[in-house]
């Protein structure tokens, strides 16, 4: 049965959903010592997957390789 006009719905209503704040105006609605606080706060350990550790692991020996040919180029050219 429908409610009398100007009488409060009895059906369930269903919050408005609040779009979440970008990081920028959350950073910048803090006081500077609330900001530098959450500046210092060291942040978790990384995990990850093998195939991200062995990129990682790619890298760093490439950046070898490529340090060595470099130091080798400049000791040849003497």
């Amino acid at each position: 049965m429908p409610n009398p006009p100007g009488a409060p719905s009895t059906e369930p209503t269903v919050p408005a959903q609040r779009e979440p704040a970008s990081p920028s105006a959350l950073v910048d609605g803090l006081e500077p010592g609330q900001l530098v606080t959450a500046l210092r706060a060291p942040l978790p350990r990384q995990h990850l997957t093998t195939a991200q550790t062995g990129l990682l692991w790619t890298i760093r020996l490439l950046l070898l390789l490529l340090t060595a040919l470099v130091v080798y180029t400049f000791v040849h050219a003497l």
